[in-house]
This record gives structure tokens, sequence and C-alpha cells, in this order.
């Protein structure tokens, strides 16, 4: 589950669209 956090985490990064699964 800790890889797709991160991926997520890593993608938001680049799309800068996920502002709340940063909070998260």
């Amino acid at each position: 589950m800790i890889l797709t956090w991160f991926y997520f985490h890593y993608e938001s990064r680049n799309l800068v669209m996920w502002p709340n699964f940063l909070l998260v």
C-alpha cells in the first residue's frame, strides 16, 4: 500500500490535481 501512496504522491507533484491526496 505504501507503494501506491508514494506513486500517487509522486504523480500529484507532476499533475498537481490531487491536493486533497497530499493532505492525506
